[in-house]
This record gives C-alpha cells, sequence and structure tokens, in this order.
C-alpha cells in the first residue's frame, strides 16, 4: 500500500510536468494501477501466511540461542516464499501479453500496452516476497523497528527512482514499476544485514535463491511452448493461456519434487503444504 500511496502522488504529477498531456497520463497510469498491481498483489495472501507463521519458530529458536534451528527456519521461510513468487513471477512474464488480453478482451489496445510494466513489476513479487520473510524474522528476534525504519529506506529509494525514471519518456510508467521493485530490495537487502548483525543468520543461497529458480525457469519455458502450440492449432488466445498455465503447473510440481529442490519441511510451510506433499507421494513423484 505504501508502494501505491508514492505512485498516486508521484506518477501523474511527473508525466504531465515531462510533457504527457492530462489524458495521456491517465491512461498510462491506468496500465499500472488498473492492469498490473491486481495480477501482482495475488501472491500477497500466500506472503502472508508464511510469514506469520514463521515469526513463532524464529522466536523460539533465538531466545534458546538454537542457530542451527533459527538458520533453518530463516531458510526454510525464505525458500517457501521463492517456491511461490518465482513461478509467479515467471509466469507472468513469459505469459504477461497472453493473461492481459485473456482478462481484457474489450481493452486488447490498453491490454497490451500493459505487457512490459507487468512484466517488470512482475520482478517485485520475488524482492517483496525477500523483504517481508526477512521483516518477519528480524521481528522474530525482537528487532520490531528496525523493518519499518528500513522500509522507510526503501520507500526513499521508491520516490526517487520513480521521479527521476518516470520523467524519461523511454522510461515512463516502466519508471515506477522499476522503482517498486528496487525499493523492495534495498529493504530486503538492509533486513539481511540486520539479521546478520543482530543474529549471525548463515544462508544457503544456492539452495534457496537458485534451484528453485532453475526449476521455475524450465517451467517458463513449457508455459510459453505449449501456449504457442495450441494457439497454432486453435488460434484462440483463452484456451491457449489456460492450456499453458494448467501444463506449467503441473511441470512445477513435478520438477520441485523430482529435483529434490524441496523438502517436506518446506514445502509444508507453504498454505496447504501438507496436502501438496501427500499428492506428491500417491503420484509416486517425491
Amino acid at each position: 500500500p505504501l508502494m501505491m500511496i508514492i505512485d498516486s502522488m508521484v506518477i501523474m504529477r511527473r508525466l504531465q510536468a515531462t510533457g504527457w498531456t492530462l489524458a495521456e497520463s491517465k491512461v498510462l497510469y491506468g496500465l499500472i494501477s488498473g492492469y498490473c498491481d491486481s495480477l501482482v498483489n495475488l501472491p500477497v495472501v500466500f506472503i502472508d501466511a508464511i510469514t506469520i507463521s514463521l515469526i513463532p519458530a524464529v522466536t523460539t529458536a533465538f531466545v534458546l540461542k538454537n542457530k542451527a534451528d533459527l538458520d533453518k527456519n530463516v531458510k526454510t521461510g525464505l525458500k517457501a516464499m521463492m517456491l511461490i513468487s518465482y513461478p509467479t513471477a515467471i509466469g507472468l512474464i513469459v505469459l504477461g501479453r497472453p493473461i492481459l488480453c485473456m482478462l481484457y478482451p474489450n481493452k486488447i489496445e490498453e491490454a497490451e500496452m500493459a505487457v512490459l510494466t507487468l512484466q517488470i513489476l512482475s520482478v517485485s513479487i520475488i524482492t517483496l516476497s525477500v523483504m517481508r520473510t526477512l521483516s518477519s524474522c528480524l521481528q522474530g528476534i525482537g528487532k520490531m523497528s528496525l523493518p519499518v525504519i528500513n522500509l522507510g529506506i526503501g520507500a526513499v529509494v521508491k520516490i526517487i527512482v520513480t521521479y527521476v525514471l518516470v520523467g524519461i519518456p523511454l522510461f515512463n510508467i516502466n519508471g515506477a514499476a522499476i522503482g517498486s521493485a528496487m525499493a523492495y530490495l534495498v529493504a530486503g537487502v538492509l533486513n539481511y544485514r540486520g539479521l546478520k548483525k543482530y543474529a549471525n543468520v548463515e544462508l544457503d543461497l544456492k539452495s534457496i535463491f537458485v534451484k528453485p529458480f532453475t526449476v521455475a525457469a524450465v517451467m517458463g519455458i513449457s508455459a510459453i511452448g505449449v501456449y504457442k502450440i495450441v494457439f497454432i492449432v486453435t488460434e484462440r488466445n483463452l484456451i491457449s493461456t489456460l492450456a499453458a498455465i494448467l501444463i506449467a503447473v503441473f511441470v512445477y510440481f513435478i520438477l520441485i519434487f523430482k529435483t529434490r529442490v524441496v523438502t517436506k519441511d518446506e514445502i509444508e510451510i507453504i498454505p496447504k503444504g501438507d496436502l501438496i506433499f501427500r499428492i506428491a507421494e500417491k503420484l509416486r513423484i517425491t
């Protein structure tokens, strides 16, 4: 919400100050507020569920001075976030145009204008996930105000980046999307520094970030491949998009277990994770 407030305060004024008419500015602002924000905010429900469940485990490990458990809990929370945010972000990046055209069939021209903005803003799903997870971990070790301070610094970055880039015609509204991703990234890095300083948390970055990304990237390739094949056959965007999403989910589901990217403990922190693991066991892909 803070980032949206900044957008509402900066974007319209900045666009008009750099040569866009009021009508053009409204159209450009509508691309991010009307077409993109609602899609990008969908994973927030899962993000909140994970962060809430993470705080008690982190607090217990910290109070008992059990560093191994503390590291494990932070790692598990971050990895669970990546298992959600990576496929969501990559899915919106590779299928941005088909999804927007499917959702707004009567506004195809504006939907296509919003594709690049959606693709850039999708990166903020990942940076937001990292920032929110580490914020919860800081709260878990008793540093309640530090995440707020760090988010405030991120908000300053958002204002500066948005103000500068929106004022450049080449970027225009996309500058706001870049600003959001950068703001969460900066706040997330500062949160990690805080965890390192006050709890000496050590993370396996390859396991948390690299391996889940690789699987999600394969999922993205399969999604765009399926879309193109089905579209050649049917020439229907709706059918092709739904088919691509369903196959992508199926491919991702299989790969995260077959490649041992995720363990039982890590999948169970995700909402309905225990059910997901039972399904995987019944399908014999664990």
